[in-house]
């Protein structure tokens, strides 16, 4: 945000001119100015050209930087069960989160690389992964749920370093690649199954999910990747067993990561 004292600065000199140049008869003279993309330099995102645009005062975006940023290549999402989104009766085929980001465009690629039970331990899978999709030009790496199974004070910590060892070895395999963090889903613990509570699952899962969404942002600001934070991004009711988006939950996912991966 601009001091209010520099606004006002900014604003006497334009409303004088104004003023004078509808005295004399004269139009307001068209300034220029352009915007920047958010994408690293060798990010297969692109955005659109920054145009001309009338200087309106330093409130008001230009239009060009509203447009959505445009995504290109194949993206392998890197996850969990939530990922994977195998669950008979509750999800769709075609409601799977990633299935229905590949849907976003048809300049896009969705590849479901999520496996049930996977921590941000998981490493090796992730080499893996990576080696079977040398041509990724994106990398979402979504985890951090089955880490809170019997947690201790120190499991924040703990996945957020693993996912730090997996965002340098995939800039070390890929390094044309874009790699996003997604911050997890929130759990319902009003809805947590039996099988979850015996994980040792409840209140305080939620406190350490919540904290586990900041860590992620600050690891993603220290390693110069993307961040989309999905810890609210699915309706509670929509988690019927405190873990697991059901369809609906999948579809919310999928609008939030698209929302996330094409905002400027």
């Amino acid at each position: 945000m601009i001091p209010e004292t520099s606004r006002n600065i900014a604003w006497i000199p334009l409303a004088v001119l104004g003023a004078a140049l509808a005295f004399a008869g004269c139009s307001k003279p068209a300034g220029e100015g352009s915007t920047a993309g958010a994408g690293s330099a060798t990010a297969p995102i692109t955005s659109a050209s920054a145009a001309p645009i009338v200087d309106a005062g330093p409130d008001v975006e230009a239009p060009e930087a509203r447009k959505p940023r445009e995504i290109h290549g194949k993206l392998l999402c890197f996850g969990d069960s939530i990922t994977q989104a195998e669950w008979p009766g509750k999800i769709a085929p075609d409601e799977r989160w990633v299935t229905q980001l590949g849907k976003k465009s048809p300049d896009i690629v969705a590849v479901n690389a999520g496996k049930n039970g996977r921590k941000t331990s998981a490493i090796d899978e992730l080499d893996k992964a990576l080696a079977a999709n040398g041509d990724a030009a994106m990398v979402l790496l979504f985890l951090g749920v089955n880490d809170m199974a019997h947690e201790t004070a120190s499991v924040v910590e703990k996945a957020t370093v693993n996912l730090g060892k997996m965002v340098d070895l995939t800039r070390a395999k890929l390094p044309k690649a874009e790699i996003v963090i997604l911050a997890p889903t929130d759990v319902n613990v009003d809805r947590l199954s039996p099988f979850f509570k015996s994980e040792g699952m409840g209140p305080d899962t939620a406190q350490f999910m919540r904290a586990l969404a900041k860590a992620y942002e600050s690891l993603a600001k220290k390693k110069g990747t993307r961040f989309i934070n999905l810890y609210r991004a699915v309706s509670p009711e929509n988690i019927e067993d405190g873990v697991h988006p059901d369809g609906k939950g999948q579809i919310q996912i999928a609008d939030a990561v698209w929302k996330g991966l094409t905002r400027r």
